[in-house]
């Protein structure tokens, strides 16, 4: 079902060996002066003495034949025009206050974005070691529900609020394309801002997304759309990735809420996991459910339990990690005003006195350390 292991590595050619031996090309198209001042002192520092086109006569030619190719926003407009064959390695370059035309840019060649003057030090490590996801300090923390119904969605929810009230920069991901809407249980159905096929082109990487994502509760939000013709709608598995590694460099926390369902996009976010909660009902069938998810679910970092209970349990917390052979992260007890809670508009875990808010921050505050497993 699940898959989060790594990608195989192509097989070794003598082309492969003669490409990691040669000087990487690098192609900078801008005729903003001071960008290209700032654009070659990255390029400097990690060794390489780029090509200088001031606009796109030449770019054609070389396009396929060079190792990266930076875009300056003053010429994105440009290159677009030229309807070139989409490859990797292109970064748009410009300044933050440039923001919105540089995500729109980055969106329509399928580039990552390299904002001056914070984007500097991404763009060297990515010049510096191509193909790299330049993941940032940020925590990347999936959440999984182990059975249906089990309020997955409520969790990564309350969690998100939860964190932001300790001060945290928190995004919250719905990358469960059938969920019952991460904006509908946070009431921010009707704030502006961007949803999943806003982003559906996007690659590499984002730059920060905060301002251009709908904020409440002291959290960033990117949900799934609703209507005619996108509701429903899997990221994919790039979208993700280059949201996931992008949000891990502008903020503390990275929430998923996850399909239970196998796609490439659930197979891309628990590959690129740090974290991964599970969350289970204290019952035989809730139990039940999630052995047989357990048994199909192959990633590369720490898992954990969110065990839920309610008055008619019949099992305990510890029964339940013991039987499923997993570390027991947290305890949640059966919280009746959620339900009514959410009817109304109010996010989950926004009292500080509720039951779901105190084990939340139990969790957070209880989180093994970030790492991958061996």
């Amino acid at each position: 079902m699940f898959r989060g292991s790594l990608r195989e590595s192509p097989a070794h050619t003598p082309d492969m060996e003669q490409q990691r031996s040669s000087p990487r090309s690098v192609v900078v198209v801008t005729a903003d002066a001071d960008l290209l001042e700032d654009v070659l002192s990255v390029t400097a520092a990690v060794g390489l003495e780029p090509e200088v086109h001031p606009d796109v006569s030449g770019l054609r030619r070389r396009w396929s034949t060079v190792s990266a190719v930076l875009v300056g926003a003053d010429q994105a407009e440009r290159v677009a025009g030229l309807r070139l064959p989409r490859r990797g390695d292109v970064v748009v370059v410009g300044r933050e206050s440039e923001h919105d035309a540089l995500h729109r840019w980055s969106l329509e060649l399928g580039a990552s974005v390299a904002a001056f003057p914070t984007g500097a030090n991404w763009l060297s490590g990515a010049l510096a070691a191509p193909g790299s996801r330049g993941r940032g300090p940020g925590t990347i923390l999936g959440v999984l529900g182990g059975s249906g119904g089990v309020g997955a969605s409520t969790v990564v929810a309350a969690l998100g609020v939860v964190a932001a009230r300790d001060h945290r920069s928190v995004l919250l991901v719905e990358a469960d394309p059938y969920g019952g809407g991460l904006d509908l249980l946070l009431g921010a159905e009707r704030l502006p801002g961007w949803r999943w096929p806003r982003l559906a082109g996007a690659r590499g990487h984002l730059g920060d997304l905060r301002g251009q994502l709908p904020h409440v509760e002291g959290c960033d939000l990117l949900a799934m759309a609703r209507g005619a013709g996108v509701g429903g709608r899997d990221p994919g598995p790039e979208p993700l990735e280059a949201v996931l590694g992008s949000a891990a460099q502008s903020h503390d926390l990275v929430l998923v809420d996850l399909p239970r369902a196998s796609t490439p996009a659930s197979g891309a976010a628990l590959g690129m996991a740090d974290l991964l909660v599970l969350v289970v009902r204290a019952n035989v069938g809730g139990a039940a459910a999630a052995r047989e998810l357990v048994a199909d679910l192959e990633v590369g970092c720490p898992v954990g339990l969110l065990v839920r209970t309610d008055r008619v349990r019949s099992l305990t917390p510890d029964a339940v990690a013991e039987g499923l052979d997993l570390p027991l992260w947290g305890v949640c007890p059966d919280d009746r005003m959620v339900p009514l809670a959410a009817e109304r508009g109010d996010p989950p875990g926004r009292s500080t006195r509720s039951p779901l808010a105190g084990a939340c921050r139990a969790l957070l505050d209880h989180l093994p350390a970030r790492g991958r497993a061996a």
